[in-house]
Parts: C-alpha cells; sequence; structure tokens
C-alpha cells in the first residue's frame, strides 16, 4: 500500500481504525479536546462505566490527544517532578498505568480496551495484552505491515508487548488491573506511531533526566506507520 506524501496523519489515523473495526467492532475515533488530561482520563471512564455495568465484556476506544507528555502518576511522587513539569515545553498528562514516559499528539493514534472478566477465568494482565494486541496486528497485516511483541533496545518506554516492526517499535503498551468482587477490569491501550515528530525523544529524555533516571534512547529503533507502509509499497531489490 502507498501512502500518499499528500495524505494526512489524520487521514492515516481513520485508515487503520477503519481497519481495526473488521476485528473488533464498530468504532469511533475520538478527536483532541483542549484538556489533555481529560482526554488521558477518558480510559478510567471507559472502564469505570464497564465495571459499573456489572456484566462481563470489553469496550474499545480510538482517541487522539493535543501535543503533550504522559507520565505514570506515580511520578507525580518523585523530587523534582514539579520543576520538571514547569520546564517541560508540553503540557504533561498523568496515566494510572505504569511505564515510563510518552508523546501523544496527532501524529500518534492511541488504542484502548477495557474488558471485564470474571476472577475464575483467570484473567490476567498478559491475558489483556494479547486482547488488546491481537487485532492490532491484524489490522497491520490486513495493511501490508508485519507486527510482532517484543522489546526493543534504546525504545523509550520499552516493554515486552511493544508493537515490532522489523525489529523497530511501532507501538508501545501499558495496562492495569482493578479488582471488583468476583470479577476484575482490565484497562489496557497502546500507543502507535503514525509519523515521526523531531524533538520528541529529546523532550523525553530531558524529563526523565531531571528526574533523576538515566535515558539512553536511540530514534533509530523507533517505527512509524507511515515509513512501513512507504517501506512496502518499495519494490524488492532482488527481484528488479
Amino acid at each position: 500500500m502507498l501512502l500518499s506524501g499528500s495524505r494526512r496523519l489524520s487521514d492515516l489515523a481513520c485508515l487503520f481504525v477503519a481497519g481495526l473495526e473488521r476485528h473488533v467492532g464498530r468504532l469511533r475515533l475520538e478527536r483532541p479536546a483542549a484538556d489533555v488530561q481529560m482526554m488521558v482520563d477518558g480510559d478510567l471512564t471507559l472502564l469505570a462505566r464497564l465495571m459499573g455495568g456489572g456484566r462481563a465484556g470489553e469496550r474499545w476506544r480510538c482517541w487522539q490527544n493535543r501535543h503533550c507528555l504522559v507520565v505514570p502518576r506515580n511520578w507525580s511522587r518523585l523530587s523534582g517532578f514539579r520543576d520538571a513539569v514547569l520546564d517541560c515545553p508540553l503540557p504533561v498528562a498523568l496515566r494510572a498505568s505504569g511505564g515510563s514516559a510518552v508523546v501523544h499528539g496527532p501524529h500518534v493514534l492511541n488504542v484502548s480496551l477495557a474488558w471485564l472478566a470474571l476472577e475464575s477465568d483467570g484473567a490476567g494482565i498478559q491475558q489483556g495484552y494479547a486482547r488488546l494486541t491481537a487485532p492490532l496486528v491484524a489490522a497491520l497485516a490486513d495493511m501490508g505491515v508485519s507486527a510482532g511483541l517484543s522489546r526493543v533496545t534504546g525504545a523509550h518506554c520499552d516493554g515486552h508487548c511493544n508493537l515490532v516492526h522489523e525489529g523497530r517499535k511501532l507501538a508501545g503498551t501499558a495496562g492495569l488491573i482493578r479488582p471488583a468482587g468476583p470479577q476484575r477490569g482490565l484497562l489496557l491501550h497502546a500507543s502507535l506511531s503514525l509519523g515521526p515528530r523531531d524533538g520528541d525523544l529529546d523532550i523525553i529524555m530531558d524529563f526523565e533526566r531531571r528526574l533523576g533516571r538515566a535515558p539512553d534512547y536511540r530514534a533509530d529503533a523507533h517505527a512509524t506507520l507511515a515509513g512501513a507502509l512507504r517501506a512496502a509499497a518499495l519494490p524488492d531489490p532482488a527481484t528488479l
């Protein structure tokens, strides 16, 4: 599939969401609101509504945010966090799940899954990640982009359930579990890189350094959907 140079990233987000619908059912793409924290908190609202209904099932959410930095909520207790926020060139939002700093923006598509399961089913975080990532991998395959799950050395917010394309991180994942009597609510989310954004990695590393971390991330450890689509459209030199 050839991605036209004139196609906007918002069109690419719509294209992916339309493909994902074939695997999970009808979806709506939420566009950015003025309040970046409100967009992040929408995931918790989704989970709370599902758990409030008390019936096992799942709900999907596809959404984009304004350009901002998103970090785990427990980082707000770290020494230097306030100063790091004040000095950050982007608005900073907090999320309930773990991991480390990530960037949202028009160049990122967020896909979230709220899943309410019976505790007796043995549903845990690994099953949640599998439930989230399987349709994402399938939707990418439909677009001609191969992806698997693994860690990527040099990638920011690295995890064993990264979506990886040709050894580079295409999307990161995070999740949490909320027990509720005989049930448990799981919230899983993925941030899919649609296209590059210069400076994001520098902002992430600067913020983490201010909190005493020692990030050593590399731009070449990351992939984008736009780049993968362009590469997929190129002929194999061996066939020329």
